[in-house]
C-alpha cells in the first residue's frame, strides 16, 4: 500500500465526489500534506497513507459514514479530530503501534476487530464514545452470553450482524444525542487492500 494517495484515491475509497473532498479539505476534516495542500485546482493534492493508521484514508472514510446519517460537517471535525488525537504518531510510540491502536475502536477497527461504537455529544458539547460491541470474530459474536445483538426484541444472527448498515439514524434528545456506527464496516476497504 502506498504512504501517500491522491485525492482520486480516497474518491475511489469513500465514493464521495473530489469537490466534498476538497471542501473536506478547506474546512479541516481531512489534512493533506502541507506541500500539497493548495497547489493548483485541488485535484494535486497528496494525504498520508502509510499503515498501520493508513493516514486520512481512515479519516475519510469515517467522515463518509458520517456524513451518510446527515451529521452536521462540524460535528463530523470534531469527532474526527478527536481520534486523530489518539492515533496520530509521527513515529512509533513507545508501547508499540499494536497497543496504541488496541486503546480506542477506531484503532481496534483497523486491526480487523469487529467494532460498533456509540457516538456522542453532551449538552455542553462535549463529544465521546462508548463500544457497544467489540469481538475479534463473528464466532465470537455467536456467544450470546457475551454479546446479545437485538433487533426489535428478537435476537438478530451475528452473520446478519456482521453486514449491518452503518446507515442507523441520528437520536436527538434536547441539545445532545446519539449515533450508532459500525465502525468495521465503514473502514472495510482498508482491511481489504
Amino acid at each position: 500500500m502506498a504512504d501517500v494517495v491522491g485525492i482520486g484515491d480516497l474518491v475511489k475509497d469513500t465514493g464521495e465526489s473530489v469537490r466534498t473532498l476538497q471542501f473536506w479539505c478547506d474546512i479541516g476534516i481531512l489534512k493533506p500534506n502541507p506541500e500539497t495542500r493548495r497547489k493548483g485546482r485541488g485535484n494535486s493534492r497528496e494525504f498520508a497513507a502509510a499503515g498501520p493508521l493508513y493516514g486520512e484514508r481512515t479519516w475519510a472514510l469515517l467522515a463518509s459514514a458520517l456524513k451518510k446519517v446527515h451529521l452536521p460537517f462540524a460535528d463530523i471535525k470534531d469527532f474526527i479530530d478527536f481520534f486523530r488525537e489518539f492515533l496520530t504518531h509521527a513515529e512509533e510510540p513507545k508501547c508499540g503501534w499494536r497497543m496504541a491502536m488496541e486503546m480506542t475502536p477506531v484503532g481496534r477497527a483497523l486491526l480487523g476487530r469487529h467494532e460498533v461504537v456509540t457516538l456522542f455529544m453532551d449538552d455542553l458539547g462535549k463529544i465521546g464514545w462508548t463500544s457497544l460491541v467489540s469481538a475479534a470474530s463473528l464466532n465470537e459474536l455467536k456467544q450470546p452470553e457475551k454479546f446479545a445483538v437485538m433487533e426489535e426484541n428478537r435476537p438478530v444472527e451475528s452473520e446478519d450482524w456482521g453486514a449491518t448498515s452503518i446507515e442507523i439514524p441520528v437520536n436527538v434528545l434536547a441539545k445532545s444525542w446519539s449515533i450508532n456506527v459500525n465502525l468495521s464496516s465503514a473502514l472495510a476497504p482498508l482491511l481489504r487492500t
